[in-house]
C-alpha cells in the first residue's frame, strides 16, 4: 500500500515537472486544439483513441500504441502526449490497474522509457 503510494506520487510529481519544464504549462493535461473547420490532426486523434483505450481497460495495448508512435517519429506532440496519458494512469485506482493487468510500477516504468526516447535526463 504505503508503496503504491510512493510511486502514485513520483508518477505525479514528475508529470507536473516535465509538463512545466518542457511544455511551460501548469498540468500535464494534453489541450485538443481543433481547427477552423473542426478537424483533428493525428496527434490529437491517437491522443483521443488512447484515452478511450484507457477508459476500456485497454492500458497494455494503449501503451503499444503509444510506443509505436513515438518510435516512428519521437515528436513533441506525442511528448505531450505521453505525459499526459502516464498522468491519465497514475491518477487510476488500484482496482483499475490490477483489472487491466497494470501496475503502478509499470506507469512509473513506461514513463521512464519516455524520458529515455527523449533524451530528457532529470535528477
Amino acid at each position: 500500500m504505503f508503496e503504491n503510494d510512493y510511486i502514485m506520487k513520483q508518477i505525479e510529481l514528475m508529470t507536473n515537472f516535465l509538463a512545466k519544464l518542457i511544455f511551460g504549462k501548469e498540468s500535464p493535461e494534453y489541450k485538443l486544439k481543433y481547427d477552423l473547420q473542426g478537424s483533428a490532426s493525428d496527434e490529437e486523434l491517437l491522443y483521443l483513441r488512447l484515452v478511450k483505450m484507457i477508459d476500456d481497460g485497454e492500458i497494455n495495448e494503449a501503451e503499444n500504441l503509444l510506443f509505436e508512435n513515438i518510435e516512428r517519429e519521437p515528436r513533441a506532440e506525442y511528448l505531450e502526449i505521453a505525459i499526459d496519458f502516464y498522468d491519465r494512469l497514475g491518477r487510476l485506482d488500484n482496482k483499475a490497474l490490477d483489472d487491466a493487468d497494470f501496475s503502478r510500477a509499470e506507469v512509473l516504468e513506461g514513463l521512464e522509457n519516455v524520458k529515455k526516447l527523449y533524451g530528457i535526463e532529470t535528477p
